[in-house]
């Protein structure tokens, strides 16, 4: 089946899901790159051994859950190490939307993603579009997400 893919990035809360969720309303499937990004360090993910193998088990909750906190303390200190980081999460995310593509049984795919690079199935995709908020508004629609 002939797909169209498109590639929707943006800045924090310009908007991106609410356009995703409008073209899922009008019969595309919506993929949020960052959430299947979560989800690929959940127990059984496909990047958490990797990310514990390298990481260590520190980062490790009482449930055997990755610690965003404590990882992140661990990548946000030290740029080498988010490198990693990337390099262990960015193939397992992309493995993961190439099969839901592959799956897809809609004509369109919309991807969010809050950046287009090194995303093989987001650079090619077109069209693209980045989504930008009226000026002024960026923050408050930050702060409702994020304290509502």
């Amino acid at each position: 089946m002939n797909r169209l893919l498109i590639g929707l990035t943006g800045n924090i809360a310009t908007g991106k899901s609410v356009v995703r969720r409008m073209l899922v309303n009008h019969g595309a499937l919506g993929l949020d790159a960052d959430l299947i990004a979560h989800r690929t360090q959940y127990p059984g993910g496909k990047a958490y051994q990797a990310i514990i193998n390298t990481f260590g088990s520190d980062i490790l909750s009482p449930e055997k859950e990755i610690s965003r906190a404590k990882l992140g303390e661990i990548v946000f200190a030290d740029p080498d190490r988010l490198i990693v980081l990337e390099a262990l999460v960015h193939p397992a995310v992309t493995a993961d939307i190439e099969e839901r593509i592959e799956q897809a049984t809609l004509p369109i795919v919309v991807i969010e993603r809050s950046s287009c690079s090194n995303h093989p199935w987001l650079g090619s995709a077109s069209p693209s579009g980045s989504v930008r908020p009226p000026p002024n508004t960026n923050g408050t629609a930050l702060a409702r997400q994020t304290y509502a």
